[in-house]
């Protein structure tokens, strides 16, 4: 190992190939090879997504998309793999960038910081408690965290896309507080990086070149715009890691001539401008796009619509009419699709990668899930209305399975807002773990009878994919999948609320509060699937009557 510890031919990004071996590499292997390995893999998912993105800009910068756009990029993706004469000149080109201790240009760092004061590494991974951060997955001092220059590298890639707020000074990185990203995946790690690399239209102000191009050190000041290549390395902390003994890695649990114990680490570049980033999904608000982000207690599956298929024209209705726009790699995978440009796969595979936090610097977990969608959701309008309408049934649902639960509680909670949380916490995730799978069905019987586009459709110029309508067959399926989703969400429902109030008090007062809790609920949900009768806030009488019969 060499003294700077070049990534370009250094090993340290984790390659899987199509058999399950892992193979760690240099970016120059990466890129040779890349059609030859199933994916990037890393235990930690932020370093994951970290590495993904980083080859996305690479690829962006190395073959200078940005000009060529669309046509520049279909060459590059039926090419099926990458010209390795053109990512050899601009590695020779820019040979001295990619030095990780460096000292005019250190990978993904700031030169000139010898004075700053120096800071323990863990700070760079939310894990390891550091400083004010809770404890949450590991217990030790932050001083003993070490790490190899490989390990040490592949934290450096997270900055950009998951920094948080870190107090007064510290702001947090291009999108706030860490939102959802999505990467939509293909049959290999070239087709993967390909289909997240977006250049059909994106608002994003003047060339800059990415972070390990720009000869400028990183500064504080508020930037009113930025490029995508900018944009997409984002320097919101300036660092500069201090190599030190070795020792065993703290992370990977190898034994190294030199570990990163310890950086210099301070406040970087901040955002004074809106930026859309293309693996985000957003809800719009008015004019205004907020960056989705994870929430407590809610599974990821749940918003497959907003992370996959949903666009800023699909409404919905009742009490979630919030409108969602799905991330822009997504309309270029569609148009790609539709032009035949991709394989015309059945399904749409795609990862959700999150941090969760306050909002703040406090993170309380992070996430990495599969999905895997019908492609026909993401061209055809009408579908996706009719799985978007699914899912508010569902949530509408929910709802009035927390109300029935605590119709039961004795004065229904009053003076104990957190009466019977417990139960309706269970029930609400039986719930959900029972349609998990309910819902996939759905998506597959509705997109099973739906008529795809033409196989002239890329030389027709009359044709409009976002225009295609369900084939006159496809009715009856459609009528017959969603009254199965009645049946599954009611069989759901049903069974949550039974295990949650069935083993109760059994004196008079509890069966009355029982017998309406039941009535309330079938009742709703009755009214949820034929959303033209009224909303009763309590059961009737007669419904009552009915239930206990």
């Amino acid at each position: 190992m060499s003294d700077n510890f070049n990534l370009i031919y250094s090993p340290w990004g984790r390659g899987i190939r199509h058999d399950g071996h892992e193979v760690e590499m240099g970016l120059r292997d990466i890129f040779a090879q890349a059609h030859e390995l199933r994916e990037i893999r890393d235990p930690l998912p932020t370093v994951e997504f970290g590495l993904n993105r980083l080859f996305v800009a690479l690829t962006l910068d190395i073959f200078d998309l940005k000009k060529g756009g669309y046509g520049e990029w279909r060459t590059m993706v039926l090419a099926g793999k990458w010209d390795m004469d053109r990512v050899d000149a601009y590695f020779e080109k820019y040979g001295d960038r990619f030095n990780l201790f460096d000292s005019n240009y250190p990978f993904l760092q700031t030169k000139g910081m010898e004075g700053a004061e120096a800071k323990p590494l863990s700070a760079l991974l939310p894990a390891m408690p550091s400083g004010t951060n809770a404890i949450h997955f590991h217990h030790a001092m932050e001083d003993d965290f070490g790490v190899t220059p490989a390990a040490a590298a592949r934290l450096l890639t997270t900055i950009a896309p998951f920094m948080t707020a870190g107090g007064a000074g510290l702001s947090p990185s291009i999108n706030g507080a860490p939102p959802f990203y999505t990467l939509v995946t293909g049959r290999n790690l070239f087709e993967t990086v390909c289909f997240n690399t977006y250049v059909l239209q994106l608002e994003a102000a003047g060339d800059g070149p990415p972070a390990w191009r720009n000869p400028a050190p990183t500064t504080t000041e508020r930037r009113k715009g930025a490029s995508l290549l900018e944009s997409l390395t984002w320097r919101p902390r300036r660092i500069r890691l201090i190599p030190g003994e070795g020792g065993v890695c703290s992370l990977t649990g190898e034994q190294s001539d030199v570990l990163v114990r310890c950086m210099n680490f301070t406040a970087g570049e901040s955002v004074d401008f809106s930026w859309l980033d293309p693996n985000v999904p957003y809800r719009m608000d008015k004019d205004a796009r907020i960056p989705m982000r994870p929430r407590e207690g809610r599974e990821i599956w749940r918003d497959s619509g907003p992370l996959a298929f949903l666009k800023k024209g699909d409404y919905g209705s009742g009490e979630t009419k919030a409108v969602y726009d799905r991330p822009l790699v997504i309309d270029q995978f569609a148009y790609a699709i539709t032009r035949r440009v991709l394989p015309n796969e059945s399904e749409l595979n795609l990862i959700a990668y999150g941090m969760r936090t306050d909002m703040k610097m406090k993170v309380f977990e992070w996430f990495r899930e599969p999905l895997t969608i019908p492609i026909t959701l993401v061209w055809n309008d009408e579908l996706r209305g009719v799985a978007r309408g699914a899912m508010e049934h569902a949530e509408e649902v929910a709802r009035a399975l927390r109300r029935a639960i605590q119709i039961c509680y004795p004065r229904e909670a009053a003076g104990n807002k957190s009466g019977f949380e417990k139960q309706m916490g269970h029930a609400e995730r039986r719930y959900w773990n029972d349609l998990h799978s309910c819902y996939d069905r759905l998506l597959r019987s509705l997109a099973a009878a739906v008529k795809n586009p033409p196989e002239n459709a890329e030389d027709d110029e009359d044709y409009d994919p976002w225009e295609a309508r369900m084939a006159p067959e496809a009715v009856a399926a459609r009528k017959e999948a969603l009254s199965q989703w009645e049946r599954d969400v009611r069989r759901a429902g049903t069974g949550a609320l039974g295990e949650a109030i069935d083993d109760l008090d059994t004196d008079v007062d509890a069966i009355h509060r029982w017998v309406e809790a039941r009535a309330y609920f079938n009742s709703r949900v009755s009214t949820i699937f034929t959303p033209e009768g009224a909303l009763p806030k309590r059961a009737s009488k007669t419904a009552r009557k009915v239930a206990v019969a």
